[in-house]
């Protein structure tokens, strides 16, 4: 449906004066209404659902836009020679009499959809006009997006008219990267993450300490580093007093040593807290603050030899090393040399596949290979990510080889696509 030069709904002759017509006798019923009916004895009529009541019931009530809509969205199913015709009337009328609803744009829209095959390519492009303003509003975007894919696989018309937040934006993402239209997907995905950054940048200064650590979702990438920074200040004018009880306490602690992120005070009760985090990373945190006899407390008793403890060995012989205590630096040393000969391996597999993502701390420089087990018509995306930094991505088809630089590397391999179109997880191993 396309716009005349007053920016009205175009009609062609003969819907145009069926339009004249119609607008006449709903003037009139309009007139004849408040004439004859008392204001304090108006009352709403539902109208009925039948064809032959609702024909009946629209001939004595020409103003009710409901019934329009009612009719609109039945017509194409009524037995008759002019559904069509009937159609395109009762969607006119429906937006005249609400020109600032949507009920006609959903009735017209569903009628469309669901007789999509027997549309002409001019009605279908009038019922994609239809739908593309409804999917502003969050919940239709929801409940529309898969089937308007479907219908159109037209992605640009989703981008166009979606919710500028991030939910809507990462329906898309998945969409894009589940049915290969990866330049979209790429694009996409940068705009999801500025949106997930301004949206929680508007509720920083009104979130308790807990509640800010919702904010954050691992595994972080240095995309999210912005956001972390923020979450970090504000800890630090309004401390953590009680276990947050997040998911992303060890993921923070991590990211914000290995990244050198300050300030890290606001976290401090973290240390003292059992169940916050993991005792390695707590013992982390403890020395990163210049808490050596809270790191003491937190090391005595551990035998683990995890990435975490080898990460703490080495920070803890630079601190020792820093205050002169190159005895204990050296034991520190021995210590994170031992961990290392047990952090070789891939974390997050499923088996001996990619479920979604897979970590481990290599040496450099050294290939990784992956490769699919099973084709399909969209390749798997894959994203190699080096210290939390993206340093590559590109489609499995059937192998892709990425490059690890020279030197000790947390790599992680992101799985972009981990499900097919139709549903069935993606094989692809490491090889």
């Amino acid at each position: 449906m396309g716009a005349d030069s007053r920016g009205g709904i175009a009609l062609n002759e003969s819907r145009l004066r069926l339009f004249h017509t119609t607008l006449a006798i709903a003037t009139a019923g309009i007139l004849l209404v408040f004439i004859t009916t008392p204001s304090e004895t108006w009352k709403t009529i539902a109208p009925p659902d039948a064809p032959a009541a609702l024909a009946e019931y629209i001939a004595t009530h020409p103003a009710d836009a409901k019934a329009a809509a009612k009719i609109t969205d039945a017509a194409l199913d009524y037995p008759i020679p002019k559904r069509h015709e009937l159609w395109h009337a009762a969607n006119d009328l429906a937006r005249f009499l609400e020109p600032y609803r949507t009920n006609a744009q959903i009735a017209f829209a569903r009628a469309g959809v669901f007789h999509w095959a027997e549309l002409s390519e001019g009605e279908r492009k009038e019922v994609l006009a239809s739908i593309g303003p409804l999917l502003n509003d969050a919940n239709r975007f929801q409940a529309l997006s898969q089937p308007v894919w479907a219908l159109t696989h037209d992605l640009e018309l989703l981008v166009r008219y979606a919710p500028r937040t991030e939910s809507a934006t990462l329906q898309l993402v998945e969409l894009a990267a589940t049915n290969g239209e990866f330049d979209a997907y790429r694009r996409l995905r940068d705009e999801a993450h500025r949106l997930r950054y301004e949206e929680a940048k508007a509720k920083l200064a009104t979130l308790t300490a807990p509640q800010l650590l919702q904010l954050l979702r691992p595994p972080f990438r240095v995309a999210d580093e912005p956001l972390i920074v923020d979450v970090l200040h504000e800890l630090q004018a309004r401390p953590l007093d009680e276990d947050p009880q997040s998911p992303a306490v060890d993921a923070l602690i991590e990211y914000a040593i290995d990244h050198h992120l300050a300030p890290l005070e606001g976290l401090e009760a973290i240390t003292r807290m059992k169940d916050a985090a993991s005792t390695a990373h707590r013992a982390r945190l403890a020395i990163a603050l210049e808490l050596p006899d809270r790191a003491n407390d937190l090391e005595i008793g551990s035998a683990e030899l995890s990435p975490a403890w080898r990460s703490y060995f080495i920070e803890r012989a630079e601190f020792e090393s820093a205050h002169g205590n190159e005895d204990r630096a050296a034991t520190y040393r021995a210590k994170a040399s031992l961990a290392t000969t047990h952090d070789q391996q891939w974390s997050g597999l499923c088996g001996a596949e990619l479920c979604t993502n897979a970590h481990a701390e290599l040496e450099g420089p050294r290939n990784v290979t992956v490769e699919t087990t099973a084709a399909d018509e969209v390749p798997p995306w894959v994203e190699l990510y080096v210290d939390e930094a993206l340093r590559d991505e590109g489609p499995v088809a059937p192998k892709r080889t990425f490059t690890i630089p020279k030197g000790r590397h947390r790599v992680e391999l992101q799985l972009a696509n981990p499900m097919t179109r139709n549903r069935s997880r993606r094989r692809v191993r490491i090889a």
